[in-house]
């Protein structure tokens, strides 16, 4: 009974704590507040089932001026990779506050495994020795060049550091100015283009600069044999390209490494974020035609001028091998002697013909209509003493004329024999690689064009010894008749519109010029046309 007792006033207890409560709640208005038997039962849960998980409780939205806390995982997340567009702007960048302006002076040794009997050169061990200096603003480019070593060409095969000769080119975004210094001529003669005589590819070389900066070094410039772009842009155009997870070393620096390809090239490129995301190792290998090349640029050495890393010497290998069984393999180190960044042009004079030009010198002006040309104090001379616009000179054209004869050529033909062909002539210099390719080609193509009523004769242009001459037609077997030029090239620009070598002429089979000045690649379509 006593017992009895106790449980009935602990109910009571437990009834009167739950009105309490609930008119507690009802007071405060908080109806969301558990119960005592809730919290009993609660407790009773947790204590019944330790291992199963409780409810997540609903995540506290932060208002507008409270910032979610960071956790300690997060702030240790490493930094994103770079991209490759955000590597290319860099490198981009950094060439742009070296290169805008400048002034530079290198020296370059090469040392070349080759066989390149079509050039003169039988395998063997060829060294060279090269001074360059380059000047830049953009707009205007100078180069001037001089190497001396070993020459295949000349009778000791040797040009000795007394001999040496100067190559000059200045472009100023309107002219092309060219010479060759020697020590021996006191007077070298001029060439000049115009900007509307060049052909496209010359022009698009001139202006984007390959032709000052694509030379001897030119992979420490950015300027990658077989291309006519600098490499930045070549890798924005590749057909794929990406940048590889893991950083090389590369003499110590961490670098990115950029992986490309497209239809003819594959690259593999070092960035070294170190020295201001410059290129400090490079692999470039191509294909095209049935021929191979590759390029190696490597031992990267930097400066920093004005507070801007420059590369100033690398190492550098380009081979290449030809269908046709002939190779070569040049080792080059390149270093820069001395390097101006925006340098006073002005007072350097170095987009001034006058600089390099001496009073008096000939001048051959491309594409220009007859007379005789000379330099006169900055300006170019007529034979009557008359300055020479150079804006308003028209080029001359065959086409549409009559053939000019070609008995000046030393070919003396039967009428009979072609007078019912179209004529195909092929001015040329068998001393440079350009025109003996064309010819080679050309003359394996000698009896198809017959076939088509197509005659063709070959022109050497440049004055050369009947010797020399008659034993590299018989060595590479040339059947079309070879006629020589008893005058020079300008001479020819004159006459015959001749403005670069090789040159090709075809005319109807009334021997009209129908085309002029066009590449062999073009021949066929000409044809047809």
């Amino acid at each position: 009974m006593g017992n009895l007792k106790k449980i009935i006033m602990c109910l009571c207890c437990i009834e009167l704590l739950l009105a309490v409560s609930s008119l507690a709640a009802a007071i405060s208005g908080r109806d969301n507040v558990p119960s005592t038997w809730d919290l009993v039962r609660q407790e009773m849960t947790k204590k019944a089932e330790p291992n199963e998980p409780l409810e997540s409780p609903e995540p506290v939205q932060p208002t507008e001026s409270v910032e979610p806390a960071k956790s300690v995982e997060s702030a240790k997340a490493p930094v994103a990779a770079e991209t490759v567009e955000s590597l290319l702007d860099k490198y981009t960048k950094t060439v742009a506050k070296y290169k805008t302006s400048y002034l530079s002076r290198a020296e370059d040794t090469s040392e070349a495994n080759m066989s390149m009997p079509s050039s003169g050169f039988t395998k063997g061990i060829y060294k060279q020795i090269y001074k360059v200096e380059l000047r830049s603003d953009s707009k205007n480019y100078f180069n001037r060049r001089k190497n001396w070593g070993d020459n295949p060409h000349v009778p000791s095969g040797k040009i000795t550091e007394n001999d040496i000769v100067y190559n000059i080119s200045l472009w100023t975004g309107e002219l092309n100015f060219q010479t060759t210094s020697h020590p021996a001529v006191t007077k070298p003669k001029v060439r000049i283009r115009r900007k509307e005589d060049l052909e496209e590819t010359a022009l698009r070389n001139l202006q984007n600069g390959i032709t000052c900066n694509g030379q001897v070094g030119g992979p420490i410039r950015g300027f990658f044999d077989g291309s006519d772009v600098t490499i930045d842009k070549e890798l924005r155009n590749a057909d794929t390209i990406t940048v590889r997870p893991k950083k090389e070393k590369i003499k110590g620096s961490d670098c990115f490494v950029i992986d490309a390809k497209d239809k003819r090239s594959k690259f593999t490129i070092w960035i070294d974020p170190e020295h201001d995301y410059n290129i400090v190792q490079a692999k470039i290998r191509r294909n095209s035609a049935g021929d191979s090349s590759q390029l190696d640029l490597k031992n990267v050495v930097f400066k920093e001028i004005d507070g801007i890393w420059v590369p100033i010497e690398c190492d550098y290998n380009m081979s290449h091998k030809y269908d046709s069984g002939e190779y070569f393999s040049e080792d080059h180190h390149h270093k820069i002697t001395e390097y101006l960044i925006n340098p006073d042009h002005k007072s350097l004079k170095s987009f001034d013909p006058n600089s390099f030009v001496e009073n008096g010198a000939p001048v051959n002006i491309i594409n220009a209509s007859g007379g005789q040309y000379t330099w006169k104090d900055g300006k170019v001379i007529d034979s009557y003493g008359y300055e020479v616009n150079l804006s308003t000179m028209k080029p001359p054209s065959l086409v549409g004329k009559t053939l000019p004869s070609i008995a000046e050529f030393g070919i003396d033909l039967n009428p009979d024999v072609f007078k019912n062909n179209r004529l195909l002539i092929c001015f040329f210099d068998y001393s440079q690689r350009p025109s003996r390719n064309c010819v080679l080609s050309l003359n394996e193509k000698a009896e198809s064009l017959l076939d088509k009523d197509i005659f063709l004769i070959f022109i050497q242009a440049e004055p050369v010894t009947e010797q020399t001459l008659a034993a590299w037609l018989t060595k590479n077997e040339i059947v079309p008749p070879v006629g020589t030029s008893k005058i020079d090239l300008p001479a020819l620009g004159h006459s015959w519109g001749v403005e670069s070598l090789p040159w090709l002429i075809l005319t109807d089979k009334q021997h009209i010029v129908t085309s002029e000045g066009f590449s062999i690649t073009a021949l066929d379509e000409k044809i047809e046309d």
